[in-house]
């Protein structure tokens, strides 16, 4: 008995279903999902600060990554470093006993009749 061939070619089996996850994945999945929007927060408010002062800012990420058995665990961290506002200097006398004053010690005070 013949066993018929088949008139076109045999499909290979399909592939294994893959749950690989690509990085934009796993930084949604971190601390189901809060991680992903902390990011985008801190990030709109850098560009905000930068915009805002006209300087640089950082925004630094931190995955720690830990063996679990058959598992890792991974710990995130973001921490942004904000421009800060320029200050203006504030002028003040010194005592001779380390106080300030606003007030200057060598100076004499006038006194104003009251003219009421």
């Amino acid at each position: 008995m013949e066993i018929p061939i088949p008139s076109s070619p045999v499909s290979p089996p399909p592939e294994p279903a893959t749950f690989e996850l690509s990085l934009d994945g796993v930084l949604r999945a971190l601390d189901d999902g809060l991680f992903y929007d902390e990011l985008e927060h801190k990030l709109n408010a850098l560009v905000r600060g930068v915009s805002d002062y006209g300087k640089a800012g950082k925004l630094t990420i931190t995955l720690d990554v830990k063996p679990a058995g058959r598992t890792v665990e991974i710990l995130s961290e973001i921490r942004p470093k904000q421009p800060e506002a320029p200050r203006s200097p504030a002028i003040f006398f010194a005592l001779p006993d380390g106080h300030l004053s606003r007030k200057d010690p060598k100076q004499s005070e006038f006194a104003f009749p009251n003219r009421d």
